[in-house]
């Protein structure tokens, strides 16, 4: 059942206290103490799953944390035709399934109002309770005081005569009394003991007796024969029970393990006996009853030598890692086992299991095709050393792919700008040290660009490599919320200069890259490298990317937040990338000039010297940017940019005349293209005060920085939601209005004399007057719309503005003059009302009238105002316009495009009833009768006829009465259904812990929140859901047999049955705390592993309680046939599976289809004889061939191998001899050894000075200079010279002067060995024989062994003759000297004792007693003693000290410490104690002895 509530108890000062349940907010979890709900402000949530209360519950308190869900509010509702979301079904599915688990928790059943658990009343009062009825039924006062006897008359008390009579009870202590008697009767009386057995009444009348059992008196055959089990009954299946013993014969058949290599013979063994086959595969069986069945057999996790597995948890580094059972333990130590191999390295993979990995950067991949692959993008964290941290954490080569991983830790130091950065620049430079992700390996050659995809970064100045307690919670380095950055690592960085010179690519590809890097660069693309990128975050950069000499990055889908900048480029190629010269004249104002073949720069890494759109180019003194090149004899015509600032269609050329023979240089352009990118607060900062809850303020000019000819082609969208293609088209959505710089939209480009309606809009020369041809006729509707900003008319043709007819309202007599001469009628006049104007323009008048229609042409009419807009409104539809009809019958006779071309869309209302056929291709009729045609329909609708109300879309093409598919009108019945299916999906799917009962229907769906399985309605039943042929996830459940007896893992069961097992253990996927087992044959429990016993698992191990894991198995196989004859290619084909047995001996094979190295030696034999000055020699390109003899090779018979080729010998090639061009080798790269056989070996140096010798059943010889230093002979080794030893921590020397050695340590001599065979310290009472841990077993003294004492006649003596030892002056005898006794056997005896001194001697009891004697006898009063057990005691309790006040030990070391007064009283509270002090790894504890109570000191760490 899932868990709803943790109940712990106090103890005074525990204030932490965790819980297990899941919860939706945090205010759905309660508190209380004994019952008492507690404020919110009696604790706070230390993490997500603790509590932490302001004053520690005191001890005993009964804590309950518990979760009440609230359901007054539903977190997701769905409307009418809203999106359903898996997102919002879940959540609502999680607070249900919450509130129900709380309610299972509860104590009353719903149906019955019966408690499930104990209820604790809390020291309150139950009331109102009815008499009891039933037995169980809770008793109230009044039926106990009604159904009691009298205390009084009706008891007998304990001081009582006991009464024996009906009308009387007794206490149960008069009980006890009177049992006590009778059991003493009885004891006195009626029992005797016997065999060993006696009997004794230690207190009579009190009912206890002592029982006791001879040693060695009970014999077997006193146990009773039902309680032994023999061996014969242990055979027949007799089951014991705990009053049982077996015997020894039978115990040995039950439960002793058979050793044996045959199979054990009979049936009637117990279930569970085991049987361990001891033959080489060194199997165990177990017994089923039946059947002997195999646990486990040898055998071992399959190697995949191209495949190495990483585990920082469970892996080493000394392992191979090629095997999932034996991961290494970090990313380096695989990656440098891949690049040491050089059978498999290239293309293998390295897969990362979850954790935590600390690497020594740079990790260098140096072979091809190398992929690092962690187990999920955010539980796989990479960090460098703290000493690598501002190093490249990889560098890749050709082929390297870097998936599902977290970089973080990378750091960088130093100003942004200074001497030494890749980018000396103070504002959008970097540090001079600069640490990174991924760069590129040195001088790799690049065939195929390294891959990083669905990676991630954190770079934060504040992450701390040295201590990685962040990743538990306890640390804000890096997380969000820091408001603090500065300079730090940086994500890609692709410098085309680390390339090998003569790579083919120096670029990186990325897919779904995110750097979080708080002031760090993101990608930084220099010195022409070259960067793809797809998907790539950035939060908080310096600049998300940025591209330097002429890199350059092309980017797709990406995001900026926050940050500094987001695209920067600047300037070009350090150095031109080729040169020419031109072979024309080019006149200033030329778009295009010609060149010769160009000259390749050793910045150029192209195969052909070819201009392209790339580039910029150096000509006549100034820089353009190249549109095309196009051949021209041998060399190039190339078309150069420089666009008219007020018409950006035109192109100025050349600025100035290029004379022929001008020298022309090309460069690199550093440039970024980035298409669909998204600006998110681009320069508000570049840590969480960026965000706009924290204040931060956007700067949209960091968006785009272009420096020094650098080009950034974008296509951005920003936070407020405008959309912005470069610098030239601006889409403001909050407002709808579109900006268009100056000069960048030229009317007469846009429209090129668009035809309407057989009218022509037509431009002049650029930016010149726009007209409409043929003048005259034609409505220009602008559809009730104004024309604005139009200038006040000053031809007679010219539009009137407002202003200008406003003048016009009011006329003078002087306005009425002007009329004189004119003909006009009454109506014309009607019109001049404040019209200011001369007879001639009144004339003009003359035959006008106004009408409400604008016809182009008609010279007659004065159109209104309505008639212009109109008119105007019209034309402006049909400019990619938009026309609505009916329904499919209602297309226009005409075209609906006035200038019968495509792009006008066509809605169509209602085209229910069109048939589209099988190619895509619908036809409707017009109201004309015409047919009309719809092509390129979706494949979805072929053959297929459109539903009625269905709406539809079309778009004209040039053809009459031909259109193409646009898109279909959800109908509003497809909402309703939307809706309605909705419904019926909460209707036919269910979630609950119990069956559903009502409303069902066959193939209704049904989560089973108990079992966790996924159940359909077959009409009757719920059915578990099954598949055949896919995956089905395993739960466990618990199994009858050895090894089970739980449902889930608890650390001691290991066998399980499954609701859906595989017919074999190798269609199973099983997976426990993240590593995947091995799957095992057999039935038997397996020795690593799992094995599968029909519908059972069985693991090697129990796994631990509620360790993670998933089992899945694997459906049905698929039987694919067999191959017809001829139809199997080489593809189809497993490399290295065509062998010798498959290949005809009569084949005649060609060279070319041997391999390089394929022939072995024994059929390599060469007839012909080398020609004249010639040997053989392999060339490094063309194998082995003859060729002439260089000078010094040393004649004709030789084989010549040049610089870094390998005469490899042996089947592994473990031996190898080569030069590298400035050294010589001989490998020996296996495990064997290398030996070089002769009776003498002689190495010299090849001028013939002599460096070691070596001869047989003779001497060794090394050499310094040429002259002997060592030399071994019969008696062992002779040195000439001084000799030094060195080692790590020391050396010893042989001084040739004092003829002494000398031993050294630090540096320093610490002892010597004098000519004399003295062994002396090198300086007086410095330095110590032995150690307090290293102590010497015995030292063997001859004569005086002399302590540190400053007159010579006073010494600590050894002396033989009497057994004794000394200590004292012994120049006058022995007298007050310190004697160390023997023992005798008629007492102790020092000879020279006096009265007083101090003597050790032994006692009988093999002690040895340490104290003074009494006389010179040698009677020894002890003092303390040093036992047999090697316990040093006092000879008596709390007598003596070790040590005094004045006179200490320096240290004592001790196992435990125990501390006792027992016998004396403290200085306190007059009482005794008994205590121990005892170590633990983080703790010292404090345990008294005398009560049994254990306490913890409270330590704080110091530094």
């Amino acid at each position: 059942m899932a868990v709803t509530q943790n109940i712990s108890l106090g103890d005074g000062t525990t204030r932490l206290f965790p819980f297990t349940f899941e919860y939706i907010k945090q205010a759905d979890v309660k508190v209380n103490i004994n019952g008492v709900v507690q404020p919110t402000t009696a604790y706070t949530f230390a993490t997500a799953t603790s509590i932490e209360f302001t004053t520690a519950p005191s001890n005993g308190d009964s804590v309950r944390i518990y979760r009440v869900t609230d359901i007054d509010d539903i977190r997701a509702t769905f409307f009418a035709g809203s999106a359903i979301r898996a997102q919002d079904l879940n959540s609502n599915d999680e607070q249900l399934l919450f509130a129900l688990q709380e309610r299972a928790d509860q104590f009353v059943t719903e149906e019955n109002a019966e408690f499930l658990n104990d209820v604790d009343l809390n020291n309150n009062k139950l009331t109102e309770v009815k008499d009891p009825t039933n037995a169980q039924d809770a008793a109230t006062k009044n039926y106990v005081d009604t159904q009691t006897w009298s205390d009084t008359d009706e008891t007998i008390h304990s001081n009582e005569a006991w009464q024996s009579v009906d009308t009387q009870i007794a206490t149960t202590q008069a009980i006890d009394g009177r049992i006590d008697n009778k059991i003493d009767l009885a004891l006195t009386n009626d029992v005797a003991g016997s065999d060993g057995i006696t009997i004794t009444d230690d207190q009579p009348g009190n009912g206890q007796i002592t029982i006791g059992i001879g040693a060695n008196s009970v014999d077997f055959d006193r146990i009773k024969d039902a309680d032994i089990i023999t061996d014969s009954e242990q055979d027949s299946g007799t089951t014991p029970t705990n009053s049982n013993i077996f015997s020894a014969i039978g115990a040995a058949r039950r439960f002793d393990t058979l050793v044996q290599t045959a199979i054990p013979t009979g049936t009637d063994w117990e279930d569970g006996k085991t049987w361990y086959q001891n033959d080489n595969d060194k199997s165990v069986y177990i017994w089923d009853g039946n059947t002997w069945v195999t646990v486990t057999s040898g055998g071992d996790f399959t190697k995949l030598n191209k495949v190495i597995y990483v585990d920082s948890i469970n892996g080493d580094d000394s392992n191979e890692g090629h095997r999932i059972s034996n991961p290494k333990r970090t990313i380096k130590a695989a990656v440098n086992d891949i690049n040491n191999d050089a059978t498999y390295g290239d293309g293998s993979v390295v897969l990362v299991a979850p954790g935590i990995y600390q690497e020594a950067a740079p990790i260098d991949i140096q072979k091809r095709d190398v992929a690092i692959i962690g187990a999920s993008i955010r539980n796989c964290i990479v960090h460098p050393t703290p000493a690598t941290e501002t190093s490249s954490l990889f560098r890749v080569n050709s082929g390297t792919y870097l998936k599902d991983l977290t970089f973080t830790g990378m750091k960088a130091s130093g100003t942004r700008g200074d001497t030494g950065s890749l980018w000396t620049d103070a504002t959008y430079g970097l540090p001079p040290t600069q640490g990174w992700n991924v760069s590129f390996f040195p001088d790799a050659m690049i065939y195929k660009s390294p891959y990083i995809q669905n990676c991630t970064n954190f770079s934060d100045s504040e992450i701390d490599n040295s201590n990685l307690a962040f990743y538990a919670g306890t640390k804000d380095k890096g997380r969000a919320g820091d408001l603090d950055s500065a300079p730090t690592g940086g994500g890609l960085l692709v410098d085309g200069s680390t390339p090998h010179a003569d790579s083919p690519l120096r670029s990186i590809v990325c897919d779904s890259y995110t750097h979080t890097g708080l002031d760090a660069p993101g990608i930084f693309v220099t010195n022409n490298g070259y960067a793809q990128c797809t998907s790539s975050y950035a939060f908080f950069n310096h600049f998300h990317i940025a591209c330097l000499n002429g890199g350059q990055a092309n980017l797709a889908a990406s995001t900026s937040d926050f940050g500094r900048y987001s695209l920067i480029a600047s300037g070009r190629s350090s150095s031109a990338i080729f040169t020419a010269t031109t072979t024309a004249e080019a006149t200033s104002g030329s778009t295009t000039f010609t060149i010769d073949a160009p000259t390749a720069g050793s910045a150029w890494h192209g195969t052909v010297n070819r201009p392209q759109d790339n580039m910029l180019v150096d000509i006549g003194g100034n820089t353009y940017p190249i549109v095309s090149a196009v051949p021209a004899g041998t060399g190039w015509t190339v078309t150069i940019s420089r666009p008219d600032p007020n018409d950006r269609t035109s192109n100025l050329g050349l600025d100035g005349t290029v004379a022929n023979g001008s020298s022309v240089e090309f460069f690199l352009r550093s440039m970024i293209a980035s298409s669909g990118h998204t600006m998110e607060y681009v320069g508000s900062g570049t840590n969480y005060s960026a965000l706009p809850e924290n204040g931060g303020i956007p700067n949209d000019s960091n968006q785009v920085v272009e420096l020094q000819n650098g080009k950034v082609w974008a296509a951005i969208t920003d936070h407020q939601g405008t959309f912005k293609v470069g610098n030239t088209f601006i889409v403001d959505q909050q407002t709808g209005f579109v900006d268009i710089p100056p000069g960048a939209l030229s009317v007469r480009t846009l429209l090129g004399d668009l035809n309407v309606n057989s009218k022509e809009i037509q431009g002049a020369t650029p930016n010149g007057d726009i007209s409409l041809n043929p003048p005259g006729t034609g409505v220009v509707n602008v559809n009730t719309s104004r024309i604005t900003n139009v200038v006040d008319p000053v031809n007679a043709q010219d539009a009137a503005t407002k202003q200008f007819v406003d003048d016009l309202t009011t006329s003078t007599t002087a306005e009425l003059n002007i009329l004189d001469g004119a003909t006009l009628n009454t109506s014309e006049l009607n019109t001049l009302d404040g019209i200011t104007a001369s007879t001639a323009e009144i004339n003009q008048l003359d035959g006008k009238t106004v009408s409400s229609t604008l016809t182009p042409g008609n010279a007659n009419d004065l159109p209104t105002s309505s008639a212009v807009s109109t008119y105007v409104s019209g034309l402006l539809n049909a400019l990619g316009g938009f026309v609505a009809i009916d329904d499919e019958n209602s297309f226009p006779n005409d075209n609906p495009d006035p200038s019968d071309n495509a792009g006008t869309v066509v809605s169509i209302a209602n085209a229910g009833g069109l048939a589209v056929n099988a190619s895509g291709q619908a036809s409707g009729q017009t109201v004309g009768g015409s047919t009309v045609t719809i092509t390129g329909f979706p494949a979805s609708f072929n053959s297929s006829t459109l539903p009625a109300q269905q709406g539809l879309q079309v778009v004209t093409t040039s053809t009459l009465n031909s259109y193409t598919y646009h898109k279909v009108i959800a109908r509003d019945d497809d909402i309703v259904r939307l809706n309605d299916d909705v419904n019926d999906f909460f209707a036919r799917y269910r979630v609950s812990a119990s069956a559903p009962t009502t409303d069902l229907d066959s193939g209704d769906l049904w989560f089973d929140t108990t079992g966790n399985d996924m159940k359909v309605y077959d009409g009757t039943n719920w059915k578990i859901v099954q598949s055949v042929g896919e995956f089905l996830v395993n739960t466990l459940s618990s199994s009858s047999n050895t090894g089970g007896g739980s449902s889930a893992f608890n650390d001691t069961a290991y066998r399980f049955v499954l609701d859906n097992a595989g017919s074999s253990a190798f269609q199973m996927l099983v997976s426990i705390n993240g590593v995947i087992q091995k799957p095992n044959d057999g039935t038997a429990q397996p020795s690593e592993g799992f094995a599968l016993d029909n519908n059972e698992i069985i693991f090697s191990d129990a796994p631990a309680t509620n360790a993670p894991f998933f089992i899945v198995t694997i459906g049905s196989s698929v039987n694919i046939g067999t191959p017809s004859d001829n139809t199997v290619t080489a593809a189809k084909l497993v490399d290295g599976e065509i062998t010798n047995a498959k290949i005809s001996s009569s084949a005649a094979i060609s060279g070319s289809k041997l391999a390089d190295d394929s022939i072995a030696e024994v059929k390599l034999d060469i007839h012909n004889a080398p020609s004249n000055g010639k040997f053989l020699k392999y060339d490094g390109t063309n194998g082995m061939v003859w060729g002439d003899v260089p000078p010094g090779v040393g004649g004709l018979n030789s084989v010549h191998f040049y610089d870094n080729v390998k005469a490899q010998f042996g089947t592994g090639t473990d031996l190898q001899i080569y030069h590298n061009g400035s050294h010589s080798f001989i490998d020996e790269t296996g495990t064997g050894q290398l030996a070089i056989r002769s009776s003498e070996i002689s190495f010299e140096k090849y001028t013939g000075e002599q460096l070691a010798k070596f001869s047989a059943d003779d001497s060794c010889e090394l050499y310094h200079d040429n002259n002997k230093r060592l030399e071994t002979n019969s008696n062992g080794v002779r040195v000439t010279g001084r000799v030094e030893l060195n080692g790590s921590n020391g050396r010893i020397e042989y001084n040739n002067t004092a003829n002494t050695f000398e031993f050294f340590t630090g540096g320093n001599k610490v002892a010597e060995f004098l000519s004399s065979g003295d062994f002396v310290p090198a300086s007086n009472n410095t330095y110590d024989l032995g150690t307090a841990s290293y102590k010497w077993s015995q030292g063997y003294f001859a004569s005086n062994v002399y302590a540190n004492y400053y007159e010579a006649s006073n010494s600590f003596r050894a002396k033989d003759d009497n057994g004794g030892i000394y200590f004292g002056d012994t120049s006058g005898g022995f007298g007050n000297s310190c004697a160390i006794a023997r023992a005798l056997q008629n007492g102790f005896h020092a000879s020279g004792s006096q009265a007083g001194d101090f003597v050790i001697g032994a006692e009988y009891q093999k002690s040895i007693l340490f104290g003074t004697t009494t006389n010179t006898t040698g009677a020894i009063t002890g003092r303390c003693r040093l036992t047999s057990s090697g316990n040093f005691v006092p000879t008596s309790n709390n007598s003596y000290d070790l040590g005094t006040s004045s006179l200490r030990w320096r240290n004592v070391y001790t196992n435990d410490l125990n501390l006792s007064n027992d016998g004396s009283a403290n200085d306190v509270d007059g009482t005794w104690g008994s205590w121990t002090i005892q170590e633990g790894e983080d703790d010292l504890f404090l345990l008294n002895r005398r009560n049994g109570k254990k306490y913890k000191f409270n330590l704080t760490e110091v530094n």
